[in-house]
């Protein structure tokens, strides 16, 4: 039987996929929150918040650190990342830039997962070699 390459979570790695993961449910949620959608604004500043403690706590990453997972798993998060990463850079070059509420969380979105995302996808990387 064929055994399937593996690699171990660091980590420096589940804190950035977090911190991605953090970024777009708080900004979402602020974002609905601002705009009226109470129900799903709450709903993704909480699961932010959440997140968050889970990241501060940190014994679930304990349990995880140096956990195998498949190589294969890792380059299709990574792909992920890539693939939300550039439709946000198309998103930032062929949006209007206005001084409105929707644009700034926009571009605030944008920007936030470029630079966590980009940090993600590279450690998500270097664990790969």
């Amino acid at each position: 039987m064929k055994q399937t390459r593996t690699l171990p979570l660091s980590r420096k790695l589940l804190r950035s996929v977090c911190a991605v993961f953090i970024w777009m449910a708080l900004v979402t949620g602020v974002f609905g929150l601002l705009t009226g959608s109470y129900f799903s604004g709450a709903a993704w500043t909480g699961l932010a918040v959440v997140l968050l403690a889970v990241v501060l706590e940190g014994s679930l990453f304990s349990r995880l650190e140096n956990k195998p997972l498949p190589l294969a798993s890792f380059l299709l998060v990574a792909l992920v990342i890539l693939l939300i990463g550039a439709s946000e850079i198309i998103n930032m070059l062929t949006t209007r830039p206005a001084l409105s509420v929707s644009y700034i969380f926009d571009a605030l979105y944008s920007l936030g997962f470029i630079v966590l995302g980009g940090y993600a996808a590279s450690q998500l990387l270097r664990q790969s070699r």
